[in-house]
């Protein structure tokens, strides 16, 4: 009796976890999301009192992101700029379950390695996606802190590649207390022994109060890259 009582209980926090987050709420989006295509540019220029792309037809990458009824990721593609043209790079496809845990596939089209994916829940503010191949060799990891308002506030980040530590990245996110829409994020790459901060202000919203353009400045080296968003919502 103690242990279908026990089991219970799990599962109705497990549920209850997935009931108060969903990916859309993490973007800071409203609205029942159908699609948001995400373009960015590493490189922008300022003119007429505003910052652009300093050119528009060539992006750096561009993702196809695709969500359920219940705001959770169903896909994810990710396209580069090869040549002119939109080259699809990975593909990300996630299944939910009753519980709090979610499994998925990604495939690199570039590296031709097919992964496994996972989202675990560890408690209700904090959540580990993981991804590997056949041979465990080939993974990726990103824990993943969320704040009462959904933001992300904290991921670490870890890639290994043939079993040796490719990348290590940790990022912390504080939003303006007075404005949520003005964000600052340090990243240190343990690896690379790198540094670097980023300003993000939403220049854009549509008619429904979505953010329709971010612009980021990189705090050292005083440049700008650019980010659009075009979203499409359920009828």
């Amino acid at each position: 009796m103690q242990s279908r009582l026990l089991f219970v209980v799990v599962l109705f926090f497990s549920i209850s976890l997935q009931a108060q987050h969903c990916h859309t709420k993490e973007m800071g989006l409203k609205g029942k999301i159908k699609k948001v295509t995400c373009i960015y540019y590493a490189e922008g220029v300022y003119s007429n009192n505003g910052w652009s792309p300093k050119d528009s037809a060539k992006f750096t990458y561009k993702t196809e992101s695709y969500y359920n009824a219940v705001q959770n990721l169903d896909s994810l593609h990710t396209y580069v700029n090869h040549g002119g043209k939109e080259k699809l790079v990975t593909k990300k496809v996630y299944n939910y379950s009753r519980s709090s845990d979610v499994s998925g596939l990604e495939y690199d089209f570039m590296d031709d390695i097919s992964y496994d994916l996972s989202i675990q829940w560890l408690d209700k503010n904090t959540y580990i996606e993981s991804a590997k191949d056949a041979s465990g060799n080939n993974r990726m990891s990103s824990k993943v802190y969320l704040d009462d308002k959904f933001h992300i506030i904290k991921r670490e980040d870890e890639l290994y590649r043939e079993g040796e530590l490719f990348d290590h990245s940790i990022t912390e996110t504080k939003f303006n207390p007075d404005n949520t829409e003005h964000a600052v994020s340090i990243t240190e790459n343990k690896v690379s022994n790198l540094e670097y901060s980023l300003d993000e202000y939403v220049d854009q919203r549509d008619k429904n109060g979505n953010p329709t353009k971010k612009s980021f400045k990189n705090g050292i080296n005083s440049f700008r890259s650019i980010k659009y968003f075009i979203i499409e919502y359920y009828e």
